[in-house]
């Protein structure tokens, strides 16, 4: 058994955007994901998802990664006893929880929480304030199934909001090498999330895949970053203590 880890490593203060690589399937892939640069690796424990890991495989991931990278639980509409001594027992960094689940739900686990947003017809900025407080970041995701624009354009309609949140946000949904960049200075997020975009096939991730997109996110860094609202709080002010299309 290991203790939940409860502190944001310094190098992903650093980093602007966080890259996560999420639905890691393998240790050969966790570790080709750390050499290409990711800040942040995704495991998937949702039921029937098509990158779900078992704990044994997960367990093997952690191990070989180390310290290497923060791990974040993805997790949808499950028990907080089974997330919680998931967490424990793989001292994951973050609970990234991809359901309903409400802010109370939230207090219950004992793992820093990424509250995961999908952008459908019903979605509101002002749910998100709930969360204040109680997730450590939110991640705003294209809903399960969508390919049109239409969840873009919502983000959209929400861009002046985004920028005055008080919890940073991951974006996620139908990024790659090619959207990444634009999408980085399009809304300005503290991180952002990829899974089926860096795979040659799925579950099996491609090196060089991984590479080239946060290549990609970082060149806005290069670029631009002296005009982010982002740039106090990714430098050594980061608060201390502390995926979306990858469960399609």
């Amino acid at each position: 058994m290991h203790a939940v880890k409860t502190e944001d490593p310094s190098h992903l203060a650093a980093a602007y955007p966080a890259v996560k690589i999420c639905g890691i399937c393998s240790v050969e892939d966790a570790l080709a994901a750390v050499k290409a640069g990711t800040d942040l690796i995704g495991l998937i424990f949702v039921p029937g998802t098509p990158r779900e890991v078992s704990i044994d495989v997960a367990m093997k991931i952690c191990t070989a990664v180390n310290s290497a990278a923060p791990i974040v639980g993805v997790f949808q509409n499950q028990p907080a006893e089974f997330i919680n001594d998931t967490a424990l027992a793989l001292a994951l960094s973050y609970v990234q929880l991809h359901g309903h689940e409400s802010p109370n739900f939230c207090k219950t686990i004992q793992a820093p929480v990424i509250k995961a947003f999908a952008l459908d017809d019903s979605f509101e900025i002002e749910q998100t304030t709930r969360y204040d407080g109680i997730a450590r970041y939110l991640l705003f995701d294209r809903p399960k199934l969508r390919h049109d624009a239409a969840w873009l354009n919502r983000l959209r309609h929400h861009r002046a909001a985004l920028q005055t949140l008080q919890t940073k946000f991951f974006l996620a949904g139908g990024l790659d090498q090619s959207s990444v960049q634009k999408r980085v200075r399009e809304f300005q997020p503290f991180a952002v999330d990829v899974a089926s975009a860096v795979e040659h096939s799925p579950r099996m991730k491609d090196a060089e895949l991984m590479k080239a997109f946060i290549e990609s996110a970082r060149a806005y860094n290069q670029k631009d970053l002296s005009h982010s609202p982002h740039t106090t709080v990714l430098g050594m002010t980061e608060d201390p203590g502390m995926a979306p299309a990858a469960l399609t």
